[in-house]
């Protein structure tokens, strides 16, 4: 296992991965957010035109589901946070856990969602 995780090709596959990944969210981000505001005839009327009722059921599944994967991202980076407390080389991720556990706590004092159950 050691030996595949240290694997220079994969790292830098995985490297490509994550930065591509972060990248096509924040795109899709902004492409639903626009959609969000432009899409269809009957806007006005709070009416949808895909037949999903009021556009704002879309919005709030989307902001559901977006805090739901902001917990895995929280989960995900304790792991990695965890790992680096074991291991004498994790300084790096220590050092960058600081800024990321405070912009978590600041998400979670202000997104009441955070309290729902996982779906």
């Amino acid at each position: 296992m050691t030996d595949a995780a240290n694997d220079k090709e994969a790292v830098a596959c995985r490297s490509r991965l994550a930065r591509f990944s972060a990248d096509q969210f924040v795109k899709a981000g902004t492409e639903l957010h626009l959609i969000g505001h432009l899409i269809g005839p009957d806007r006005a009327q709070g009416r949808s035109p895909f037949g999903h009722g009021n556009d704002e059921t879309i919005a709030v599944s989307m902001q559901l589901l977006l805090s739901d994967l902001l917990g895995h991202v929280g989960r995900i980076w304790d792991h990695l946070c965890g790992w680096a407390r074991q291991n004498e080389n994790g300084g790096p991720i220590l050092k960058l856990s600081r800024d990321m556990s405070a912009r978590f706590q600041e998400w979670k004092s202000k997104d009441r969602l955070v309290d729902l159950p996982s779906p």
